[in-house]
């Protein structure tokens, strides 16, 4: 269970760094790719919820055209 927590906090002081070394200059990877994971899981979100969006819709005129 500790190793967990250890595996945690070196993981978040690892995702708090790489932008402050950006601020700073130390590293100059562009912040397209340093915000990726953000906007990565963010398009996965939004196209998962079309997806649900568009089945519900489908779903609804199938009971809709039963009654």
């Amino acid at each position: 269970m500790n190793e967990d927590r250890i595996v945690d906090v070196v993981a978040a002081l690892i995702i708090l760094a790489v932008p402050i070394l950006r601020i700073l200059n130390i590293i100059t990877i562009p912040w397209v790719w340093i915000l990726a994971p953000l906007w990565l899981g963010l398009g996965v979100g939004t196209i998962l919820a079309i997806i649900f969006i568009i089945l519900f819709v489908i779903k609804g005129k199938e009971i809709k055209n039963e009654h």
